[in-house]
Order: C-alpha cells, then structure tokens, then sequence
C-alpha cells in the first residue's frame, strides 16, 4: 500500500503429499507442510521522498509451525504443532507501531472503497442472486490436534520485564466423541523479573528469579450432544502466586 510496507519471510519449507493404501487397505492420502522459521515485517516510506530509508521499521520472528495429516473415507485428521514463540516489546516500539497502524488503517480505507466501488459497478444476474448462502461446516474433519510449546511476551519497563507466558498448550477436536473440542494450558502466568534476571533468550520457564508471578493450569472442554445440546466445561487445576515485599516498589 502507499507509505506502507508489510512483508512476511518464510524459511526453510518443505511440503509433501502421497497417497497410499492404510493398515484396512483403503485408499487414504497424506499430506504435509513445514516452515522452519518465518518474519513479519513492516516500514513507513516518506512518499514525498522516494529515495529516502524506510523508518518506523518493526519486525517480528514467528516460531516454526509443522502440519501432517491424512484424507481418508472418514475425513481428514490433522496434526499441528507450533514452536516456541518469545517477544519484547520496548518503549521505542509503541511510537513506530502507532505510525504504522494510522497509516495501515488510512490505506485500508482507501482499498475497500475501491473495492466496494468496483462491486457497485459489476451487475448482477438474477441467478446468483437466488443461490442460498451455505454455512461452513466441519464435516469433513475427523479428528485435529494442536500443539504449542509456549510462548513468552515480554514489555520492557524501567525497573524490569513484565512477562506473560505459558509453558504448553494443546487441544484438539474429535468427531468420534460427539463433536467434543478440548483445550488444556499448563503454566500460563504473568510476572515481573528484575532487570539482571531478565531473560534476554529462550531458556527454561522459572519463578526462581522473579519478584512477584501469577501461575495458573486449567482446562477448557466443548461437547456437543446428539440431542444438539452443548456442554461448556472449565476446570482449574493450579493457581499459584508470590508477591515479595521488593516487588511492590517495582510495579
């Protein structure tokens, strides 16, 4: 878009697909999809200076994702797994990040109005105006299951980082049982680490250097009966929190 630049870098993908005979000798077709690591990024250009450097630059590492599955008589059943994901944001982020959404937003605009001008001026036939809309559905989806090893963000202050991360995350769907949708977080917290102790790279999760922390492990479960009824459920398993005397002055 004019002024602004969204890029988005993947490395290292490998993507296969084959089709053979499984252990009850029916046909079934396999598939998959790699990326080893990916970017996004983004930059402002002066218009009225073409030659000049891009500013409000920001770029974000994304963690490698993998997908497998197979297609088989009774659907498609899917295997996600994502990597760890870890990010800071600084103060001197917010005011490029600012610029880059009002520009972002003010050529947004101007793209779906030329959209919504080129729709107003296609005709329209009679037939596809008589086609009723058709609802998504998950159908053909047997089984999915999702892995995510963590991720921390991080907001950087004056005295220290206040972090937000989770140490496993996995959930999944089955058709089998009802149409049930499972999610299960395992060490979602938010703390505040001293400046020395700041992580500055992916290590272990720990509370051993943290001043004050919130951790909490809980469960999510969404089944649907055969009577159309849904079911909601939550469990908490684990809350744990610390505030020593020294964190007060820090918050």
């Amino acid at each position: 878009m004019p002024g602004t630049w969204v890029s988005w870098e993947t490395f290292d993908v490998v993507a296969y697909g084959k089709s053979g005979p499984t252990n009850t000798r029916k046909s079934a077709r396999y598939f998959g999809l790699q990326i080893g690591s990916q970017h996004i990024g983004g930059a402002a250009v002066d218009m009225l200076r073409p030659g000049s450097p891009s500013s409000e630059k920001l770029k974000l590492k994304l963690p490698s994702i993998s997908i497998s599955g197979e297609h088989e008589h009774r659907g498609i059943r899917i295997l996600v797994s994502v990597g760890f994901f870890q990010a800071t944001v600084k103060p001197s982020h917010w005011d490029a990040l600012l610029s880059l959404q009002q520009k972002f937003d003010q050529d947004f605009d101007d793209l779906v109005h030329v959209i919504a001008d080129i729709r107003n001026k296609r005709p329209t036939s009679k037939e596809s105006a008589n086609i009723p809309l058709v609802s998504p559905s998950l159908g053909i989806l047997h089984t999915a299951i999702i892995k995510v090893k963590g991720f921390r963000v991080g907001l950087d202050g004056r005295t220290g980082i206040a972090l937000f991360e989770c140490r496993d995350i996995n959930g999944g769907f089955g058709a089998r049982e009802n149409d049930t949708w499972t999610l299960t977080v395992l060490g979602m917290s938010l703390s505040l680490a001293p400046r020395p102790h700041a992580p500055t790279k992916i290590v272990t999760l720990s509370s051993n250097h943290k001043s004050a922390f919130l951790i909490i492990d809980f469960k999510v479960k969404l089944l649907q009966r055969n009577t159309g009824e849904r079911e909601f459920h939550v469990t908490l398993e684990k809350v744990h929190g610390v505030l020593q005397p020294s964190s007060i002055g820090e918050i």
